[in-house]
């Protein structure tokens, strides 16, 4: 429960960034979005993982 939380805050804190305009160059733009997609899965991973316990 606890990673899945750090991994909310990490996702939270790059959508910040991106919304800020901070990032100007493409390169930093699509590593920035890649790893915002890289935490969703992680975070949805851990869901099904969760789930998958109790079912």
């Amino acid at each position: 429960m606890v990673l899945a939380g750090a991994v909310a805050v990490l996702h939270g804190a790059v959508v910040l960034f991106m919304l800020t305009g901070a990032v100007h160059a493409a390169a930093v733009q699509v590593g920035t979005y890649t790893v915002a997609l890289g935490l969703n899965a992680v975070g949805y991973g851990l869901l099904l993982a969760r789930a998958r316990r109790r079912a």
